[in-house]
């Protein structure tokens, strides 16, 4: 159950972009589609692009989490609330590293 909150973000291009290796259902109900395989480019709005790579690569850099609470709103209406976890982990190779990252929508049982 915990598998579909989680995806594997993998830099690229000497950390300028990130892909995703792998991500669980939960990150389909966020951005509507499948995103394994994707570079943040594919799904992040060009707008948010830049924020989204710089807290990846300070997860990396730093190697402490970061928590986050998010809300995905249009008007005056919340679609969805939800926390998201993000963790330097050791890649494949174990001498560079990846971002583990958890999205934990709020209504989820």
């Amino acid at each position: 159950m915990v598998l579909r909150n989680l995806a594997l973000f993998e830099p690229c291009d000497e950390g300028v972009h990130y892909r995703v290796r792998l991500a669980g259902s939960a990150f389909m109900r966020r951005y509507d589609r499948d995103i394994s395989g994707l570079q943040l480019s594919d799904f992040v709005a060009p707008s948010d692009i830049e924020a989204r790579a710089a807290d990846l690569d300070e997860v990396i850099l730093r190697g402490e989490p970061l928590i986050e609470t998010a809300r995905v709103i249009k008007g005056e209406k919340t679609y969805l609330t939800f926390e998201s976890l993000q963790l330097r982990v050791h890649a494949p190779d174990r001498c560079t590293f990846w971002v583990l990252a958890g999205m934990f929508h709020k209504d989820d049982a």
